[in-house]
């Protein structure tokens, strides 16, 4: 069989073909590229992977921590120059195409003075959102998927639908955590904010010792620090030594939003700089998307890209924080650092607040306190990094309230009980289970986080 690519819907300049199609066919790996005035036309790829049953997958922003995007035997529809946004000022909304970057809605929304929960970094992509979306914004504004408004979905059978909480609202709901699941999102609105002018920004790299000595006790300031000041969002890390003699680095980030005048923010942070940081760029000139884009140039940097292969995850309570945690986290550390060989390995802390309590989002953040991954890269075969997560959550249990719980970060996609956990439940599972029998019946989106959701339980 061969399939012929309608040229009406794929011109030469919006298609690549990463292996030439033999014909016969005995296998495929197409890409096609859509660009920003072509967002309509990503139904007739749907239509084709559907008529000719080949995989299909979307590819946003690209930065997944496992290759969902990529359709092995079929097409990868490629969102990455779709990159439009449009900020309506008065109504504090942005409307995003599918494959922009966080940075690209922060950049606009900046134009306005408007800001957006985003995650840590500029660099990643609208599938952030879909999965739930942790940052430093979340815990005066929310989680990124709970800033969602409506999205424009192409389903299975090729029809193209405008999702919001009036029309479809059960699918909103999904799509907030599952959004992935259901079909091909090409467009997102997004509710904005006033205030990033007063914004206290930026970040401090502090020395630290063998015993993470300056992390623990930036551990315990946070904890007192967010009692203070329920506007502070706050992520610590614990990064690999550049050079001796620092046995590491304790970096702190921060977006502090509130009514408080920038020095009474500035003086929360007073204990932190009494270390001595090694790098003090916390507070003005720095700026609400400045930190944002500082932490994704890190992010992306070959040193630190190259950790970030496999991800241990886990909810702690602010009890099991306080009464040990921190101790059993450092110490599935230093295990994954000893195991490792001296490959890099970083611990990433994100902390919860009053936005969140009452998320109506198909995550398990609802009330939680701390999330944190321990990220690292396997320099052997896949197995060991594998058995080295198993190893390391046998550590945590226990100690945590959950291990895995964030979509974004999935280990085990065909695990029920992994899935009712990022899901927030078992209910929720069921009802995203369900919804997915009725919107994609055959399975054709199978290329997510939850590819294991069919399967699990006998179709409707």
């Amino acid at each position: 069989m061969c399939i012929r690519l309608p040229t009406i819907s794929y011109s030469e300049r919006c298609m690549r073909v990463k292996h030439k199609i033999p014909c016969p066919r005995t296998a495929t790996q197409c890409l096609l590229r859509f660009f920003s005035q072509e967002a309509p036309r990503t139904f007739t790829a749907v239509n084709i992977a559907r008529k000719n049953n080949l995989t299909i997958a979307a590819q946003g922003g690209g930065g997944g921590y496992r290759n969902w995007r990529a359709a092995a035997d079929g097409i990868t529809v490629d969102l990455s120059s779709m990159r439009g946004v449009i900020v309506d000022p008065k109504q504090k909304l942005a409307i995003v195409q599918g494959g922009a970057l966080g940075g690209d809605l922060l950049h606009e929304a900046a134009v306005w003075g408007l800001g957006a929960s985003w995650g840590d970094a500029n660099v990643t992509g609208m599938g952030l959102a879909l999965g739930g979306g942790i940052g430093l914004s979340m815990r005066a504004h929310g989680l990124v998927c709970d800033s969602i408004l409506g999205v424009q979905l192409v389903l299975a059978n090729g029809s193209v639908v405008a999702v919001s909480d009036a029309a479809h609202p059960e699918l909103m709901r999904a799509i907030r955590g599952a959004g992935t699941v259901f079909g091909i999102i090409t467009e997102l609105t997004f509710r904005l904010f006033n205030g990033i002018d007063s914004v206290y920004a930026g970040n401090l790299m502090l020395p630290d010792d063998n015993q993470h000595s300056t992390f623990r006790f930036a551990m315990n300031w946070t904890v007192h620090a967010l009692e203070a000041a329920p506007g502070l969002g706050i992520e610590t890390w614990l990064l690999p030594s550049p050079a001796p003699p620092l046995g590491g680095l304790t970096w702190v980030t921060a977006n502090y939003f509130g009514p408080e005048t920038l020095e009474q923010k500035a003086e929360i942070f007073a204990p932190l700089r009494a270390i001595g940081p090694v790098q003090d760029a916390l507070g003005p000139p720095q700026t609400f998307v400045g930190v944002n884009e500082f932490v994704g140039a890190f992010v992306s940097s070959p040193a630190v890209k190259g950790a970030k292969s496999f991800f241990l995850n886990a909810l702690m309570s602010k009890d099991q924080v306080v009464n040990g945690g921190v101790d059993v986290m450092l110490a599935a550390y230093d295990t994954a650092v000893a195991g490792l060989g001296g490959a890099p390995v970083v611990i990433l802390t994100d902390w919860f607040g009053p936005a969140i309590e009452n998320t109506p989002s198909m995550t398990p953040f609802k009330g939680a306190y701390m999330h944190f991954f321990i990220s690292f890269q396997a320099p052997a075969a896949p197995t060991q990094g594998l058995e080295l997560l198993s190893q390391l959550a046998g550590m945590l249990e226990g100690h945590v309230e959950s291990v895995f719980p964030y979509a974004n970060l999935a280990t085990d996609p065909n695990s029920s009980d992994h899935l009712a956990t990022a899901l927030g439940g078992m209910a929720n599972l069921e009802r995203v289970r369900l919804l997915k029998g009725q919107i994609d019946p055959g399975n054709l989106f199978k290329n997510h986080q939850f590819q294991g959701l069919l399967p699990l339980f006998p179709q409707i």
